[in-house]
Protein backbone atom coordinates (compact mmCIF):
# COMPACT_ATOMS: atom_id res chain seq x y z
CA UNK A 1 0.00 0.00 0.00
CA UNK A 2 2.48 2.74 1.32
CA UNK A 3 5.32 1.86 -1.57
CA UNK A 4 2.79 1.86 -4.41
CA UNK A 5 1.49 5.43 -3.29
CA UNK A 6 5.57 6.56 -3.09
CA UNK A 7 5.99 5.27 -6.34
CA UNK A 8 2.83 6.49 -7.87
CA UNK A 9 3.01 9.56 -6.04
CA UNK A 10 6.86 10.00 -7.49
CA UNK A 11 6.00 9.26 -10.64
CA UNK A 12 3.42 11.99 -11.42
CA UNK A 13 5.27 14.68 -9.48
CA UNK A 14 7.90 14.08 -11.83
CA UNK A 15 5.66 13.65 -14.81
CA UNK A 16 4.20 16.68 -13.86
CA UNK A 17 7.27 18.38 -14.16
CA UNK A 18 7.85 17.08 -17.50
CA UNK A 19 4.37 18.85 -17.87
CA UNK A 20 5.32 22.17 -16.84
CA UNK A 21 8.48 22.44 -18.70
CA UNK A 22 6.31 21.62 -22.14
CA UNK A 23 4.07 24.21 -21.07
CA UNK A 24 7.07 26.35 -20.65
CA UNK A 25 8.48 25.61 -23.85
CA UNK A 26 5.54 26.16 -25.85
CA UNK A 27 4.94 29.54 -23.68
CA UNK A 28 8.13 30.95 -24.72
CA UNK A 29 7.92 29.57 -28.47
CA UNK A 30 4.69 31.18 -28.43
CA UNK A 31 3.42 27.94 -30.33
CA UNK A 32 0.52 26.58 -27.62
CA UNK A 33 -2.71 25.51 -29.25
CA UNK A 34 -5.71 26.44 -27.01
CA UNK A 35 -7.06 23.26 -26.93
CA UNK A 36 -3.60 22.14 -25.97
CA UNK A 37 -3.20 24.27 -23.27
CA UNK A 38 -6.49 23.07 -21.66
CA UNK A 39 -5.45 19.59 -21.14
CA UNK A 40 -2.16 20.18 -20.51
CA UNK A 41 -4.08 22.80 -17.58
CA UNK A 42 -6.69 19.33 -17.02
CA UNK A 43 -3.36 17.60 -16.76
CA UNK A 44 -1.38 19.57 -14.76
CA UNK A 45 -4.17 20.50 -12.33
CA UNK A 46 -5.16 17.01 -11.99
CA UNK A 47 -1.57 15.79 -11.08
CA UNK A 48 -1.40 18.76 -8.52
CA UNK A 49 -4.67 17.37 -7.04
CA UNK A 50 -3.59 14.01 -6.74
CA UNK A 51 0.05 14.92 -4.82
CA UNK A 52 -1.70 17.21 -2.25
CA UNK A 53 -4.65 15.92 -1.45
CA UNK A 54 -5.01 12.00 -2.13
CA UNK A 55 -2.62 10.67 0.08
CA UNK A 56 -3.63 8.46 2.55
CA UNK A 57 -4.65 9.75 5.95
CA UNK A 58 -2.22 10.80 8.60
CA UNK A 59 -2.05 12.95 11.89
CA UNK A 60 -3.26 15.96 12.07
CA UNK A 61 -0.49 18.61 12.51
CA UNK A 62 0.14 21.86 11.87
CA UNK A 63 3.55 23.27 12.18
CA UNK A 64 3.64 26.75 12.41
CA UNK A 65 7.63 27.56 12.73
CA UNK A 66 8.85 27.32 9.44
CA UNK A 67 11.85 26.79 11.13
CA UNK A 68 11.59 23.65 12.15
CA UNK A 69 11.23 22.57 8.54
CA UNK A 70 13.91 24.34 7.88
CA UNK A 71 16.37 22.27 10.00
CA UNK A 72 14.98 19.20 7.98
CA UNK A 73 16.52 20.39 4.88
CA UNK A 74 19.41 18.58 5.67
CA UNK A 75 18.14 15.46 4.23
CA UNK A 76 18.38 14.97 0.83
CA UNK A 77 15.04 13.32 0.65
CA UNK A 78 13.63 16.75 2.11
CA UNK A 79 15.44 19.08 -0.48
CA UNK A 80 14.12 16.69 -3.52
CA UNK A 81 10.93 17.34 -1.62
CA UNK A 82 11.03 20.69 -0.97
CA UNK A 83 12.51 21.46 -5.27
CA UNK A 84 9.60 18.70 -6.25
CA UNK A 85 6.93 21.42 -3.78
CA UNK A 86 8.68 24.50 -5.81
CA UNK A 87 9.01 23.09 -8.87
CA UNK A 88 4.83 21.95 -8.90
CA UNK A 89 4.24 25.59 -8.07
CA UNK A 90 5.88 27.51 -10.85
CA UNK A 91 3.40 27.22 -13.74
CA UNK A 92 0.45 28.31 -12.00
CA UNK A 93 2.36 31.94 -11.62
CA UNK A 94 1.51 31.55 -15.26
CA UNK A 95 -1.64 31.37 -14.72
CA UNK A 96 -1.72 35.08 -13.16
CA UNK A 97 0.24 36.58 -15.75
CA UNK A 98 -2.56 39.04 -16.80
CA UNK A 99 -2.96 40.26 -12.99
CA UNK A 100 -0.36 43.61 -13.81
CA UNK A 101 -0.16 44.13 -10.40
CA UNK A 102 2.94 42.22 -8.72
CA UNK A 103 1.62 42.76 -4.63
CA UNK A 104 -2.24 41.40 -6.18
CA UNK A 105 -1.09 38.11 -7.07
CA UNK A 106 1.18 38.11 -4.34
CA UNK A 107 -1.81 38.28 -2.01
CA UNK A 108 -3.31 35.33 -4.26
CA UNK A 109 -0.13 33.13 -3.74
CA UNK A 110 -0.23 33.57 -0.01
CA UNK A 111 -4.12 32.22 0.10
CA UNK A 112 -4.08 29.64 -2.60
CA UNK A 113 -1.03 28.33 -0.39
CA UNK A 114 -2.16 28.77 2.93
CA UNK A 115 -6.16 27.23 1.80
CA UNK A 116 -3.71 24.21 0.53
CA UNK A 117 -2.21 23.64 3.66
CA UNK A 118 -4.92 24.06 5.87
CA UNK A 119 -7.24 21.87 3.91
CA UNK A 120 -4.27 19.30 4.27
CA UNK A 121 -4.03 19.79 8.34
CA UNK A 122 -7.80 19.76 8.22
CA UNK A 123 -8.54 16.39 6.47
CA UNK A 124 -5.31 14.67 7.40
CA UNK A 125 -3.79 14.45 3.55
CA UNK A 126 -0.63 16.04 5.01
CA UNK A 127 0.65 18.48 7.08
CA UNK A 128 -0.25 22.03 7.42
CA UNK A 129 3.38 23.77 7.46
CA UNK A 130 3.74 27.32 7.08
CA UNK A 131 7.29 26.66 5.44
CA UNK A 132 5.17 24.77 2.46
CA UNK A 133 3.02 27.98 2.25
CA UNK A 134 6.49 29.84 1.19
CA UNK A 135 7.43 27.68 -1.03
CA UNK A 136 4.39 27.36 -2.69
CA UNK A 137 3.83 31.62 -2.53
CA UNK A 138 7.71 31.30 -4.30
CA UNK A 139 7.01 29.16 -6.93
CA UNK A 140 3.86 30.45 -8.09
CA UNK A 141 5.70 34.35 -8.06
CA UNK A 142 8.70 32.61 -9.76
CA UNK A 143 6.33 31.70 -12.61
CA UNK A 144 4.55 34.91 -12.40
CA UNK A 145 7.99 37.04 -12.76
CA UNK A 146 9.00 34.76 -15.99
CA UNK A 147 6.04 34.83 -17.39
CA UNK A 148 6.40 38.48 -17.57
CA UNK A 149 9.98 38.03 -18.65
CA UNK A 150 9.07 36.24 -21.45
CA UNK A 151 6.10 38.31 -22.55
CA UNK A 152 8.41 41.57 -23.24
Amino acid sequence: GGSMYYIISRFLLLLSILCCSLVMSFIITRQLDRNLFIMISICYFSVMFFALFCRTAIAREFIWNPFESIKELDSWRMCFQTFLNLAMFIPLGFYFKKIKNFKMVFIVAIFVSFAIELIQGLTQRGFFDTFDVMIYCLGIMIGYRISHVINK
